[in-house]
């Protein structure tokens, strides 16, 4: 009997710099970043899984893309939206906040900087009445086990 293996190789790209707009207010947005202590576990799960934790990975056959992989050609608009939404819940004036948002909707999710990636994967996993962790569901993942 033979075990067939499937694996997803992720193309990682060279360094960018990210072209997202400037963090203004570095206390909200690392507020913004926060996940409480009991979900740290499986952040760093599925940043391991997804992309051996680089921000800047490419998935090379989906859009997927970023630390989390995001579907770029789905969650980039709606992402930014979260963002927008978790930054000003957590400081950021609105002005300012619409000014990230509307780069972050020109900006692929593999470019936005890591604070953004982070604010995004937060909002994803800490909405949907905790049930936001399973947007990373994979069956037989070991991440699925650090979960209710």
């Amino acid at each position: 009997m033979i075990d067939f293996a499937i694996a997803v190789v992720l193309y990682i790209a060279p360094a960018e710099q990210p072209t997202a707009v400037r963090i203004q207010n570095v206390s909200a947005a690392r507020a913004a970043r926060d996940i409480p202590n009991e979900w740290e576990d499986f952040q760093e799960c599925v940043a391991d899984r997804e992309s051996s934790g680089r921000y800047n990975a490419q998935n090379p056959v989906s859009s997927a893309q970023g630390k989390y992989q995001f579907l770029d050609n789905k969650w980039r608009e709606g992402g930014a939206w979260n963002v927008w939404k978790r930054l000003i819940r957590y400081g950021y004036d609105k002005d300012t906040a619409k000014r990230v948002r509307e780069r972050l909707m020109d900006t692929p999710i593999k470019k936005w900087r890591p604070v953004y990636q982070d604010i995004l994967f937060a909002e994803a996993l800490l909405s949907g009445q905790g049930f936001g962790w399973k947007h990373w569901y994979h069956p037989g993942s070991k991440c699925n086990q650090m979960v209710a």
